[in-house]
């Protein structure tokens, strides 16, 4: 049907019920597809709880990423919102295109791994790995998601990041605040983490021996390269090109938190960790002494770690963390003998991402 040419001013006009449901009958037997194409934009939209929108709008955000991996364009209608009378459906029938479903990688830490200070320039080289670089095109920083790989199963991490400027690897748990009622006399509400019994599993899994470095380039802020970081329920709600808001802390700190009685602040003692009661680095701090080599791993154990990144086999991640309990001794090499050793046990630096 052709219509010609639109008047050179035109202006909307509300059109008497009858007339406009006449209208509307006549298109929708053009074209069916019309009527719900209508109601969809004009009906009411079906509201969620606050965690299942935090949920929907991380998962709209892998799949978006995914996309953008493989190049391809997703439909119009991907992430329409269901009507509100639609019973409930699982996450990925109510915000998916049924044929972009086997886009959503599982393993994506996407609001994460693309991101980190606003200034390096990322550029994703696989699925889980993102390559971060400086204005001189100098590769100096690796992104790498290890979600249901061994290296989480056997070190209890999400993401690693590799400093290649200081040969230094950082290891992260994520973990997810929920909103919960204040105790404070002030009443009111905080953001807490209550499952006690995850924390612990996940600290056993973490090494717990320190480095005694020998070398000032193998100097360290903390002892450990394992963090935990702690994020709001609704941290995905606003994006700014920067790694997530939270909280970000040592393993070595939680472990003696852990043993104290510093997170029960909870309804009878019950268990929380909090911004009030945890010591923590912002974003902003944690990220700049990733990229200036003050966290991480140094010397025998960054080599160690390479060759598992190359191998990826169970046996020799679990050899490491076990090495890893002990306290070393000093990092440099004061003799032939030590670092014939050492090249004998590590064999020779391979870097997987070249």
């Amino acid at each position: 049907m052709k219509l010609g040419d639109a008047p050179a001013k035109f202006h909307a006009r509300k059109l008497d019920p009858a007339i406009a449901g006449a209208l509307i009958k006549h298109l929708s037997g053009l074209d069916p597809y019309i009527s719900i194409w209508l109601e969809r934009v004009f009906g009411t939209p079906r509201t969620f709880p606050p965690q299942v929108e935090q949920s929907r709008a991380e998962a709209r955000d892998a799949v978006q990423l995914a996309a953008q991996l493989a190049e391809i364009e997703l439909p119009s209608d991907a992430f329409v919102s269901p009507r509100a009378e639609t019973e409930d459906e699982t996450l990925l029938q109510t915000l998916l295109n049924m044929g972009y479903e086997l886009d959503l990688e599982e393993e994506l830490l996407p609001l994460d791994l693309q991101r980190f200070d606003g200034k390096l320039v990322g550029k994703q080289r696989a699925a889980s790995v993102a390559v971060f670089t400086d204005k001189w095109d100098q590769k100096k920083l690796v992104v790498m998601s290890v979600n249901k790989k061994p290296i989480e199963l056997e070190l209890g991490v999400d993401l690693l990041y590799w400093d290649k400027i200081h040969d230094s690897f950082t290891f992260v748990q994520y973990k997810r605040l929920e909103k919960v009622p204040s105790h404070r006399p002030s009443g009111g509400s905080e953001w807490a983490y209550k499952r006690k019994e995850e924390i612990e599993k996940q600290l056993k899994l973490m090494p717990a021996g320190k480095d005694s470095p020998a070398m000032a380039a193998d100097w360290r802020a903390f002892g450990t390269p394992f963090w935990f970081k702690f994020v709001r329920g609704d941290a995905g709600s606003v994006l700014d090109g920067k790694t997530l808001k939270g909280m970000h802390i040592p393993a070595d700190w939680l472990r003696l938190a852990m043993k104290e009685e510093t997170f029960k602040s909870g309804p009878k003692g019950g268990f929380r960790v909090t911004y009030d009661n945890a010591k923590y680095l912002g974003r902003t701090a944690f990220t700049q002494l990733i990229s200036r080599g003050f966290v991480g791993t140094a010397g025998a154990r960054s080599k160690a770690f390479k060759r598992v990144l190359h191998s990826k086999k169970r046996e020799l991640i679990v050899a490491v963390r076990m090495d890893w309990q002990k306290d070393e001794e000093p990092l440099g090499m004061t003799s032939a003998k030590e670092a014939v050793g050492a090249r004998a046990a590590f064999g020779p630096p391979e870097l997987p991402f070249e």
